[in-house]
C-alpha cells in the first residue's frame, strides 16, 4: 500500500510490470553508458581542480615554498590562486 501511495496509485489501479524497467538497466549497465558518463563527470571535476594546482607548482611558489607556518602557506596559496583566477578573467574578457 505504501508503494501505491507513493507512486500515485489507487487500490483499484493496475501495477505495471517491472520487467521493462529492469531489462533497460541492465542495458545501461551493460553498454558501459552509466560509466562513461561517470568518466566524463570525473574527468571534468579533475581537470578544473587539478589545473589551478598544477599551474601553482609549476609557475608559481607553490612546488616549493620558503615559508614556514600553516597561516603564511595557506595565505600564499590563496595570492597564487587569487592571481590564477585574475588571468582566467583576462583571458576570458580578451575572448
Amino acid at each position: 500500500m505504501l508503494f501505491r501511495w507513493f507512486v500515485g496509485l489507487s487500490l483499484d489501479d493496475a501495477v505495471w510490470d517491472a520487467t521493462p524497467f529492469t531489462k533497460n538497466r541492465q542495458q545501461l549497465i551493460d553498454g558501459a553508458v552509466t560509466g562513461r558518463l561517470l568518466d566524463a563527470v570525473v574527468d571534468q571535476a579533475r581537470h578544473r581542480v587539478e589545473t589551478p594546482f598544477g599551474w601553482g607548482k609549476y609557475a608559481r611558489p607553490l612546488k616549493q615554498t620558503m615559508l614556514r607556518g600553516l597561516d603564511r602557506v595557506a595565505a600564499q596559496a590563496k595570492r597564487v590562486f587569487a592571481s590564477y583566477n585574475l588571468m582566467r578573467m583576462a583571458a576570458s574578457e580578451a575572448a
